[in-house]
């Protein structure tokens, strides 16, 4: 039997799907999620915390003593005490130094290899906060002079950013920029009287407000949106956040704060471009200290509290709950049969992780393409001609359309506005396909769809998880028209509704097994097809013809190399074979960093380079013979050195900016040499020396002279005439 079918596997199809608390993730649709963290109570108390580069906590003890800590061991070793004398304040490591500010300005520095003090350096600060570091800087936080100071290797101190009002809190980016947390004063202007009589100007404190300023790496002060104010949170309560202490994510800008009410410490994500929050997580108490390490991959962060209890704050992914506050998400998608016709199956792609998570599809055959009997601008209310620029017929064509786009058509119209249209369009087709949907058993993954006539078959797929497990539907197949094998049994089985309506789907069973079994059959031709073979077979293929396939070479380099297995063999050994071979593998890796006027190159073509043409990386090999027509002695001894003997050749390739590729290059080599041949390569740089590792028409060419009005030089790139 023959079927047509639609089948959604590919990122791109399920984009096409619509609903909510769905995500497409990994080539299929999940329930949605969004960052969260997950809190972990460490043993040790400390008055400060933090990070190296290798994401081991120093703690600073309210003692004066410093420790450091090995998770992975659950132990703890003493590095450094304080001799008595000013209270330290805070810490720091850069590489294997730590840094340790006490109150009255001064540094300590301590060796952590050796476990003792190597010297002091004397700020100046009269009130430190905060010590940072990045980039193998060290910067200090000064509440007294309002300012951030760059501490130099030599001890030298230098303000790099000032005029800042009750600097509260300094986190630095690894790449350089400073963000500072201050408490600015907002004031009232007024009018007081002298004793005179006389009015005069003034004005008067009327509260501070928290906000964030930033210095870039280019000198910049407050680029773009900042400073950034008014802080709230973006999941639609609007919660007033004052923020208490910073840190840098890997991607983004964190925040701990207080909320309005003052009894719980939030902590989220900041979003520069409109001061939202996005939550991550609240507890019940103020934060001192809020750490992360410098090259935080794991979404890892430290925090102290009020008292003194030291956090591990762990980035994790949690599934969001529907409206009816379930882990439930629900996805829509309509398919077009171009006419009417019975549809005949569903197929589904499902990995089920848990006993706990489930699988619900339903199903709707239709003649209308909309569900709706309203028009779309009744239940949106966006102007019709706007939805006729678009392109926008159907409720479906407006659910799939980016947000983004379709405010873009309109000035007045902004993307919040346009999602709330979406989501009243979705409501509305909720409703009218609340009593109308057909409902398979839960975690049905092959259906035979029974009473399913007209041109369009709308599916609704249904997804249950766990705030931490969810299914994940990896590709859907519906198949059409109806047919069954009931049509080759006697009339007789046919006649009576109900035995036969049984018997069609008995029969099913074995019509999707024999229907897969001839779908085997009729592409069984792909597996013996280089460039159309699964790639999971594709080493099957090329065993059969006696080639070996790399593990880590490109795909599309691994299928030609099979391809051209057989012509192959016939050259193998050879000059030419070893030239075609490594002209394959360079034509399917990544160019040189290097710019294409400053590296080798081959020449455009020419009966030896006809197999060079995409290749970046320069190709020449050398042999013994070809050095007979050298006549400088120094220029062919130069090339001796790496012909040894007359049994040799050498390879001239590169720049590589992978070490992989170069390996790759030498195995190649030694695989296409003969046994009594010594092979060897030398890696080209982005420099050549006329007549010692240049060869024209190969591994350079003469560039085509260009002549810019403006960009020309006199007497060099251009003359008088």
């Amino acid at each position: 039997m023959e079927f047509s079918a639609a089948t959604e596997q590919a990122p791109t199809d399920w984009q096409q799907w619509v609903g909510r608390n769905i995500a497409v993730r990994d080539g299929g649709i999940e329930l949605a999620s969004e960052p969260s963290l997950t809190v972990d109570q460490l043993s040790p108390s400390a008055r400060d915390i933090t990070v190296d580069g290798d994401g081991t906590l120093y703690t600073l003890r309210e003692s004066g003593t410093v420790y450091r800590h090995n998770e992975r061991r659950s132990v703890e070793g003493r590095l450094w005490t304080a001799d008595g004398g000013a209270e330290p304040r805070a810490l720091c490591v850069v590489g294997e130094r730590l840094y340790v500010v006490d109150e009255m300005g001064t540094l300590a520095v301590v060796s952590t290899r050796l476990r003792q003090s190597i010297g002091t350096i004397e700020t100046g600060v009269d009130e430190p906060v905060t010590i940072a570091a990045a980039d193998g800087r060290l910067y200090l936080l000064d509440a007294a002079s309002g300012a951030v100071l760059r501490v130099q290797p030599d001890g030298d101190v230098e303000t790099v950013f000032d005029s800042l009002s009750r600097p509260l809190d300094m986190t630095v980016h690894e790449t350089g920029a400073i963000y500072v947390l201050e408490a600015h004063a907002d004031h009232r202007p007024v009018q007081k009287q002298a004793s005179t009589g006389e009015l005069l100007d003034g004005r008067v404190l009327v509260g501070r407000n928290h906000r964030i300023r930033k210095r870039t790496v280019e000198e910049e002060v407050d680029p773009g949106p900042f400073p950034l104010s008014g802080f709230e949170t973006a999941d639609g309560d609007g919660t007033s956040v004052t923020p208490t202490r910073i840190a840098t994510g890997s991607s983004s800008l964190l925040m701990m704060g207080s909320t309005a009410a003052g009894d719980e410490t939030l902590v989220g994500a900041v979003d520069p471009e409109t001061s939202a929050i996005q939550e991550r997580h609240r507890f019940d108490d103020h934060c001192r200290a809020f750490r992360t390490p410098a090259v935080s991959t794991a979404g890892v962060s430290y925090a102290v509290t009020g008292d003194n209890d030291c956090l591990r704050l762990d980035s994790t992914d949690t599934h969001t709950r529907d409206s009816d506050d379930r882990y439930r998400g629900r996805a829509y998608r309509q398919f077009d049969a171009g006419a009417s016709i019975q549809w005949h199956r569903l197929t589904v792609g499902y990995d089920r992780p848990t006993a706990s998570s489930q699988l619900r599809l339903s199903y709707l055959a239709t003649d209308e393409p909309s569900p709706l009997d309203e028009p779309l601008s009744a239940v949106t209310g966006l102007d019709e001609s706007l939805l006729a620029s678009a392109g926008i017929d159907t409720v479906w064509d407006l659910l799939s359309f980016d947000p983004a786009e379709l405010a873009a058509l309109v000035d007045k119209l902004t993307v919040g506005e346009v999602d709330d249209c979406l989501d009243a369009a979705m409501a509305a087709v909720e409703t009218a396909l609340s009593d109308r949907w057909q409902t398979v058993e839960p975690q049905s993954t092959d259906v035979l769809l029974s009473e399913a006539p007209g041109r369009y078959l709308m599916v609704r797929i249904e997804l249950v998880g766990s705030p931490t497990v969810s299914p994940r539907v990896s590709s859907l197949s519906a198949f059409w028209p109806r047919q069954s094998y009931l049509q080759y049994l006697p009339e007789m089985y046919q006649d009576n509704t109900g035995s036969a309506a049984f018997l069609e789907q008995f029969l099913s069973v074995f019509g999707t097994v024999f229907t897969e079994v001839e779908r085997e059959i009729e592409t069984v031709t792909q597996y013996v097809d280089p460039a159309a073979a699964p790639s999971e077979t594709l080493p099957w293929l090329a065993d059969w013809i006696g080639a070996d396939t790399p593990v880590d070479w490109p795909m599309a380099a691994t299928r030609e190399l099979v391809a051209s297995a057989p012509q192959h063999y016939r050259k193998r050994g050879t000059r030419e074979g070893l030239r075609e071979r490594l002209a394959l593998y360079l034509r399917h890796i990544s160019s040189p960093d290097t710019h294409p006027g400053d590296r080798f190159v081959p020449a455009a073509s020419s009966d030896r380079t006809n197999d060079l043409k995409a290749v970046d990386h320069g190709l020449c090999i050398l042999e013994p013979p070809d050095l007979d027509g050298i006549e400088s002695t120094p220029v062919s001894e130069a090339y001796e050195t790496v012909l040894p003997g007359e049994q040799s050749v050498a390879v001239y390739a590169g720049p590589f900016d992978d070490h992989d590729h170069r390996e790759a290059v030498e195995r190649i080599i030694e695989a296409e040499t003969p046994a009594h041949v010594r092979g060897s390569l030398v890696e080209l740089e982005p420099e050549f020396r006329l007549g010692i590792d240049s060869f024209l028409g190969s591994t350079t060419r003469l560039a085509e002279r260009q002549f810019e009005l403006g960009a020309a030089t006199l007497g060099d790139s251009a003359v008088l005439d």
